[in-house]
């Protein structure tokens, strides 16, 4: 299985394979970050935050899925 940070995951045989890492940062948050999950799994999402500044680590989805729009939960303290 290969995952495709930010793209999707799949078997090796029909997946590309990159290795660079999807990251997206968001500045001026309102407070600090409790918890970032995917809403189509309910899978964590990996972030950073300093300050009111988030780097979020964006994980892929799994091959053979159609996403054209991919929501995130953000819950804040």
């Amino acid at each position: 299985m290969i995952d495709l940070p930010g793209r999707a995951s799949g078997n090796a045989n029909v997946s590309l394979s990159f290795n660079e890492e999807s990251a997206i940062s968001f500045d001026k948050l309102p407070a600090d970050i409790l918890s970032a999950k995917w809403m189509d799994s309910g899978k964590d999402i990996p972030f950073e935050q300093t300050g009111d500044t988030a780097k979020f680590n964006l994980l892929g989805y799994s091959y053979g899925q159609s996403l054209c729009v991919r929501v995130a939960e953000i819950k804040f303290k």
